[in-house]
């Protein structure tokens, strides 16, 4: 049987963008004072001490990676775990997206992981990114601590599950939390563990 690999996986701070409702994607987009804040109560479970560290090489993620406690010249950067490219949506507010944003629903329901922005990426091939940076990590066979996004969290749950996202997620997740995957040699992703708690008080 092939060995387990340990994958947690934690979205970053948040950014002006995330607060202002703007679609973010592969925009470089920095944490903002609040987020910041917000990741330095943060709090990693003893369990996960002496993980590998990686995170995207956007900066929101290197920044709340090292705000958790990566070390500068341990941490690991990878593009492909960046978040998805939304294309020429990229800074928009579902309000610009107004009167369309009816058919653009209608049409991601239909679409599923194959729906697309203008000029962007798919949640399919973003899985094909994931799925290569996975095999990676499972080779290497170190536990796993990745700072990403929440697209790319998204993408993994839909291959951990088969979720084909023509609907919603059988679970809201909790995006100031952790959630543990555990990857093999073969490819194949399970969850272990959802929504573990970051918080509880200064480390």
């Amino acid at each position: 049987m092939s060995a387990r690999v340990p994958v947690l996986m934690i979205r970053h701070g948040e950014t002006q963008w995330n607060t202002d409702g703007r679609i973010q994607g592969s925009s470089d987009v920095p944490l903002s004072d609040l987020g910041r804040a917000d990741v330095a109560r943060w709090r990693l479970p003893e369990r996960f001490a002496g993980f590998r560290w990686m995170a995207s090489t956007l900066v929101r993620a290197r920044d709340t990676a090292r705000l958790l406690g990566a070390p500068h010249n341990e941490l690991v950067l990878d593009d492909r775990i960046c978040e998805m490219h939304w294309g020429r949506w990229e800074g928009l507010t579902l309000d610009d997206l107004s009167p369309g944003l009816d058919e653009i629903r209608k049409q991601r329901a239909r679409e599923g992981l194959d729906f697309r922005a203008p000029d962007g990426e798919s949640n399919r091939d973003l899985q094909a990114r994931i799925a290569a940076w996975l095999a990676d990590v499972a080779r290497d066979g170190a536990p796993t601590i990745a700072v990403a996004h929440k697209g790319v969290v998204r993408a993994m749950v839909s291959l951990a599950t088969g979720w084909e996202m023509r609907g919603p997620m059988d679970k809201d997740l909790d995006w100031q939390a952790a959630h543990l995957f555990e990857t093999d040699a073969s490819g194949a992703l399970s969850i272990v563990e959802l929504d573990i708690p970051l918080t509880g008080g200064p480390r």
